[in-house]
């Protein structure tokens, strides 16, 4: 079990904690079931994962949790890496629970996985309200009228085997609330639906909270041992320990690992411990049929050693490029947990495979301070190996079939980007009308970038150009070489788009990937639209700029060296000591979270002249700046524009811009990935 504070991972899981797997340290994933806390929010995430080996007394092994990234990029599955079946969306969805666990069933088993006998009966029920509040399937069992004090009559056919091994069985319950005994434990099973050895734990006994019974022969039975409390209709849990061949502990409460407002007790007595192999079992009270108890889920695990779960500790995070089986390379976090046996302590570290030297050396120190704040196990490796999937980068290894297309040259900052008369532009009244029919004057519907919210933005221009060449994205979107895209969370050119990139829908909020892109030389009319207050329009269901001037790949886009930027761990640089490899804060437009990112190039250069802006930002005039919700070049700021930091999430007004020309002034061109955007003196440069 390892106990997670997700809070301190936010910015790289989703918000379900979908995005996130483990790894042992040869990269094979290991099962795992999200029991409990499934919210970025959570501080007390409980994850259950399966090492295949076990840990070695007195020793310590180290496994991975990675958060994959974009956060979309959805691992669950109900293979091996999965949730409680009330968790998802879809009831059992994504429970891998038969995986992990020795015994396991949900709503979702089917009633064929049981043996019955006395008359009583296993159904599915559907639309019951579990103990999250959602709704979804569990198994009724529900009592027969032939069942005898000394027989287990409903039998999973699943099996463990008894010593030396022991087990711990745990289960989420509901009953009907009656004065009719009910109890499920570990059972023998001899073939047939009746069973003469059983440890159990149970309820409703003389309508009790809590009892225990166990059946030694026969004829030889004992129930309501340490009955406590009085029934309940409400979800609860139970757990039945076996860990002596000469007793069984249990407790029935509201919540599992505390007996906090529920009932425990321990019985001095075993008569399973020479019983292989064992099953688990259910037993109804007798002559009362038509009473029933019903469970969302059952779990039998392996009696940790000595009865200490291994200890937990979290190494530091990393974030890198990793080789990925497909055509494509991902970037992930990954922080390293380490868990030790009962008998010794534990550390943690960090895998370097697949991990560049420095990126996990800029990344430990954030890493540390943040897995300090988390008490997970395996959770902190994973955070990196996905701490964003930047998968972003990944589709880097794609190419386009583009390659007889037109030649991929640098715009010009005056070059139109321009879309086909075909284009549909969503207007502010919602309704769609093509391109070629758009005038100024036109209310067309924009995306703020900073408040993530779509507003209206008048167009006071349309212009008419005639392209030499055509790019189709999707089968759907038709562009010239030099129209300008919201991909991968930043502004590029069509011609830079990549198979596997993504593009923004921002009528759904939704990232779409680029699953074709072709290129004709041929072309024909092509039209651009300026408008505002908002420099951007939906084009077919994509987010498309409408102001030529906001990107240009050719002009240096820089800062002076001694401009601080903001390092992941926290602190900050001066960007002239920036290296290759170093961790940097990054900020996801599309997530509106700070993410972490990798210098990969950084270049010097010598710009003629220097835009001093608040007395605190030095740029050249081509730099890239998030202005009032947009992207925007320095030379196009004014007084009153609003930048952005990220930080703080505030918008910061421009109250000062001095301008200096004909100078020679040495400035850093820096890129990152996988979100090429980053923070200097506070603000947002993409």
């Amino acid at each position: 079990m390892i106990t997670v504070n997700s809070l301190a991972y936010e910015q790289y899981e989703a918000g379900g904690l979908t995005n996130v797997a483990f790894y042992n340290a040869s990269g094979t994933q290991l099962d795992s079931w999200l029991e409990s806390g499934n919210s970025n929010s959570s501080t007390n995430t409980i994850y259950w994962v399966k090492l295949p080996n076990g840990i070695p007394a007195s020793s310590s092994i180290t496994i991975y949790m990675r958060f994959y990234q974009p956060l979309s990029n959805t691992q669950f599955n109900s293979n091996n890496d999965g949730e409680a079946p009330q968790l998802s969306s879809t009831y059992g969805q994504y429970d891998d629970g038969a995986n992990v666990f020795d015994i396991y069933f949900n709503g979702d088993t089917p009633t064929s996985d049981f043996v019955t006998g006395g008359g009583d009966t296993v159904t599915q029920q559907t639309g019951v309200t579990l103990p999250n509040g959602a709704t979804g399937n569990v198994l009724r069992f529900t009592t027969g009228s032939s069942e005898t004090h000394t027989t287990v009559d409903m039998f999973t056919t699943e099996s463990l085997q008894n010593s030396p091994n022991y087990y711990i069985s745990e289960a989420s319950f509901e009953s009907d609330g009656s004065g009719t005994d009910m109890d499920w434990g570990l059972a023998q099973n001899s073939g047939t639906a009746t069973s003469y050895a059983a440890i159990l734990a149970g309820t409703q006994f003389s309508s009790e909270y809590f009892d225990e019974a166990y059946i030694s022969n026969s004829t030889s039975w004992k129930s309501n041992i340490n009955g406590q409390g009085s029934t309940t209709t409400a979800w609860r849990y139970s757990s039945l320990t076996y860990n002596s061949p000469s007793s069984f502990y249990a407790y029935i409460a509201p919540q599992l690992y505390s007996t906090s407002g529920g009932y425990s007790g321990t019985v001095s007595a075993n008569p399973i411990a020479s019983i292989s192999p064992l099953y688990w079992g259910w037993w109804g009270d007798t002559g009362a049929s038509g009473h029933w108890i019903q469970f969302n889920w059952v779990r039998v695990r392996a009696y940790p050693p000595n009865g200490v779960m291994p200890s937990v500790s979290f190494g530091s995070l990393s974030v890198g490029t990793s080789t990925a089986t497909s055509t494509t390379s991902t970037t992930s976090t990954t922080t390293s947990s380490t868990t030790t046996s009962s008998t010794s302590s534990t550390s943690t570290t960090t895998p370097t495979t697949a991990i560049t030297n420095a990126a996990t050396n800029a990344a430990t120190n954030a890493a540390t301070n943040a897995a300090t704040n988390v008490a997970t196990s395996a959770a902190t490796n994973a955070a990196t190996n996905a701490a964003t999937n930047a998968a972003t980068n990944a589709a880097t290894s794609v190419t386009n079939a583009a390659t007889s297309g037109p030649t991929n040259t640098c715009p010009t900052s005056n070059q139109p980007a321009s879309v086909y008369g075909n284009v549909n532009v969503t207007l502010a009244n919602g309704t769609s009308i093509p391109v070629s029919e758009v005038k100024p004057g036109d209310m067309v519907l924009s995306y703020n970038l900073v408040t993530h919210e779509l507003q209206p933005s008048s167009v006071s221009e349309v212009k008419a150009f005639t392209a030499n060449n055509k790019y189709i994205f999707n089968g759907k979107l038709d562009t010239d070489g030099t129209e300008i895209l919201y991909l991968n969370g930043k502004w590029a050119r069509a011609y830079t788009a990549k198979v596997g990139d993504k593009l923004f829908d921002p009528l759904t909020g939704k990232n779409v990937s680029i699953t074709s892109i072709q290129v004709l030389n041929t072309g024909g009319t092509v039209y651009d639209l300026i408008g505002s207050p908002v420099n951007d329009y939906i084009g077919n269901g994509f987010l498309i700029d409408k102001d030529t001037s906001i990107i240009d790949s050719c002009p240096s886009m820089s800062e002076v060296g001694q401009s601080l930027i903001v390092m992941a761990n926290g602190s900050a640089e001066e960007v002239q000591n920036l290296k290759v490899g170093d961790m940097v804060l990054s900020y996801n437009l599309q997530t509106n979270k700070i993410v972490p990112a990798v210098v990969i190039s950084i270049k010097s250069l010598y710009a003629n002249n220097e835009y001093i802006i608040n007395n605190n930002l030095t740029v050249d005039s081509n730099e890239d700046l998030l202005v009032n919700g947009t992207n925007m070049l320095a030379q196009n700021l004014r007084i009153g524009d609003k930048l952005f930091n990220p930080i703080t999430k505030d918008n910061i007004t421009v109250t000062s811009i001095e301008i200096k020309k004909n100078v020679s002034i040495k400035m850093y061109d820096v890129n990152t990935a996988p979100i090429d955007d980053y923070i200097v003196n506070g603000y947002l440069i993409t």
